[in-house]
């Protein structure tokens, strides 16, 4: 919708599963496709699926949650901060949007 409404706006997407992989490698791997990019608005879209009352929740599981929700995003404005801060026009942004899980715990 961006791009249409610009067409100097190229929107990007990447779909990845947070939950499984938290070795530097994986997050190196993403940033490698966005190199070279101009990203002027990082959206990190991250969530872990609740399907049991918090309470019940294992350990791994809070674990798993923490890294998805939290950690992941992290990482990635960690990453890519750099290059976003180098861009000739200074304006960026990084938008966090947290897990809908929240509204169930």
């Amino acid at each position: 919708e961006l791009e249409y409404v610009n067409k100097n706006i190229k929107v990007m997407t990447i779909q990845a599963d947070f939950a499984n992989y938290k070795d530097e490698k994986f997050y190196m791997n993403l940033v490698e496709k966005l190199k070279g990019l101009q990203i002027a608005i990082l959206v990190n879209n991250v969530g872990r699926l609740a399907v049991n009352p918090f309470d019940q929740w294992s350990q791994k599981e809070i674990q798993e949650m923490i890294h998805v929700n939290i950690t992941s995003q992290t990482l990635m404005s960690k990453y890519l901060i750099p290059d976003m801060l180098e861009r000739k026009q200074k304006r960026s942004a990084i938008i966090n949007v947290s897990s809908f899980s929240g509204n169930h715990a």
